[in-house]
């Protein structure tokens, strides 16, 4: 999956349930759960 994604084992990606990314990182550096609780403030 990380491959098809385009992001390293340390990236991140967000689906929908309609299997749209919705969000993605290659390398999420920091704080994760952070980052994502931002990102799904956003979408």
């Amino acid at each position: 999956m990380v491959k098809a994604y385009g992001i390293t084992p340390d990236g991140a990606s967000l689906v929908r349930p309609d299997f749209v990314v919705a969000w993605r990182t290659q390398d999420a550096n920091g704080d994760l759960s952070r980052v994502l609780d931002e990102v799904l403030s956003r979408v």
